[in-house]
């Protein structure tokens, strides 16, 4: 499959993006092993701006950047070990929850805010399942108590879902207007 050189800037824009906000985390009182972060704000602004191809590919980049040394995971920490730890799950979610919500984008004839965030409500789902699932088997706390530690970060992620539906429908239309981004 091709890119383009608009794409290929896109996708490494959103990357950096990425790299740059998820560092920056809250620890978690209740549930440790995982900090609060903006990454799911950018990883659900990637999938909406870009689609399910580019927004997929930003966050496989942000991966890779990740696991090759660079600190750009949560708290600023890097490597494989990150992956094959409690927060592994969470990220390998994010190129497979940027690919549904971005193909469900260009599945939609006429996008409006509410169907954004119903959409990015969905990927948060996928995400929360994949993460939960691999936190409880990493920490081996149970399944059922790493869910229950999820649920303090319903709020949050909302608010950012709220957030990142509102600025991804505007720069999303911007970006089409400008042809920087095709919708066929």
């Amino acid at each position: 499959m091709k890119l383009s050189v608009k794409e290929i800037v896109l996708i490494g824009f959103f990357a950096a993006i990425t790299a740059v906000l998820s560092p920056l985390s809250v620890n978690n009182p209740i549930l440790p092993a995982v900090p609060f972060t903006l990454q799911t704000f950018i990883v659900f602004l990637s999938a909406v701006i870009l689609g399910s191809k580019c927004g997929a590919y930003s966050q496989v980049v942000y991966i890779l950047l990740g696991i090759i040394g660079l600190p750009v995971f949560a708290g600023g920490q890097s490597g494989f070990a990150v992956m094959a730890g409690p927060l592994g799950g969470f990220l390998l979610s994010f190129p497979a929850v940027a690919f549904i919500i971005g193909y469900a984008m260009e599945s939609i004839k006429k996008i409006s805010i509410v169907k954004i965030f119903g959409i990015m409500l969905a990927g948060l789902a996928v995400c929360y399942v994949i993460g939960t699932v691999w936190l409880s088997l990493t920490t081996k706390i149970g399944l059922v108590s790493a869910f229950n530690g999820m649920l303090l970060f319903i709020p949050a992620d909302a608010f950012k879902l709220l957030l990142a539906s509102i600025v991804g429908y505007q720069v999303r239309l911007a970006l089409i207007k400008a042809g920087l981004i095709q919708v066929s």
